[in-house]
């Protein structure tokens, strides 16, 4: 079957409509995360707040460890669920040090497989208070830049 239009015309509709196709995906990429970053700026803040005022209860709990034990596993809970909740809004390496924090208060046992929160003893909360402390002072300064995206 012969064409209409000369084989120079044909072969620049097919350069064009690859070049068409990669525009897309770069398009569907940019959006991505053109919506995540609206994201972080939309939640980041309030579950910064909320991380911030568990962090403090999780520290008075963990100055009377003998009698507030069990408080203290319960704020280390609801810290590790907020940290869950927002590993998908940060940005990779962020998300990266928020899961790595995640897997530090989940111990292992057996090798294989992970524990719960409350297998955890005096220090070993105290550490991951203190990472915690650290985690938030990264996110805080995640969301001041965040305003000059």
């Amino acid at each position: 079957m012969t064409s209409y239009f000369p084989q120079w015309f044909i072969d620049l509709g097919t350069v064009l409509t690859v070049l068409g196709f990669i525009i897309t995906l770069w398009l569907l990429w940019l959006t991505k995360d053109i919506k995540n970053s609206f994201l972080r700026r939309a939640r980041l803040p309030q579950i910064i707040r909320e991380l911030k005022s568990e962090s403090t209860k999780l520290s008075s709990h963990l100055k009377k460890w003998e009698d507030e034990e069990r408080d203290a596993i319960k704020q280390l809970s609801i810290c590790k669920a907020l940290l869950t909740n927002l590993v998908s809004k940060l940005p990779e390496t962020e998300q990266k040090k928020c899961k790595e924090f995640i897997k530090k208060m989940t111990p292992r046992k057996f090798l294989i497989f992970r524990g719960k929160v409350t297998c955890i003893n005096e220090d070993r909360a105290w550490e991951l208070y203190t990472e915690l402390s650290e985690l938030t002072t990264i996110l805080i300064q995640l969301e001041k830049d965040s305003k000059w995206d």
